[in-house]
């Protein structure tokens, strides 16, 4: 069946102005508000929990709004993004890979991975983060569950 050029267009603009209607309807979604967890609480209990002895980090607080946790092999880096606090460490790579071997490497951590996304720095390394959300006050509990399988998986991975 052949469709007229006429109709054709006439299916675009309906289409269009559906899309247009319903943008307005959710131009609440796109509105950017600013952060509403206090970060500074939020990054005291991630240092409370990442520094117990489940743990063992070393942290600090080193600007307003980056902690830093450390052990002898490795070191994150915690940020609270909005509603979200984020954890980052970067992976160690073998001597001398090569940039172009970045990304390949990264997908090959992304389909072993479940609750860490792998990505490609600009710097040529690959970082691997996880988010947990936070409703009012960071929950310790749910944060030390979830990192513990961060770091388990992260262990897991590199490892095959």
């Amino acid at each position: 069946m052949r469709v007229s050029s006429r109709l054709r267009a006439s299916i675009l603009v309906a289409a269009t102005s559906i899309v247009v209607a319903l943008s307005g309807q959710f131009a609440w979604a796109q509105e950017e508000e600013g952060p509403t967890v206090d970060a500074a609480a939020a990054l005291a209990v991630a240092a409370e929990v990442l520094g117990s002895e489940a743990f063992g980090f070393a942290c600090e607080i080193k600007d307003p709004g980056v902690l830093v946790a450390q052990t002898d092999a490795n070191v994150l880096t915690v940020t609270v993004d909005g509603d979200v606090l984020c954890v980052e460490v970067p992976v160690l790579l073998p001597e001398g890979t090569d940039a172009a071997a970045l990304a390949p490497m990264c997908n090959d951590l992304n389909k072993k991975a479940k609750l860490a996304r792998y990505t490609v720095e600009d710097d040529g390394f690959i970082m691997a983060e996880f988010g947990t959300l936070v409703v009012e006050q960071l929950d310790s509990a749910r944060f030390a569950a979830e990192a513990m399988g961060f770091l388990e998986e992260f262990s897991r991975v590199g490892e095959g």
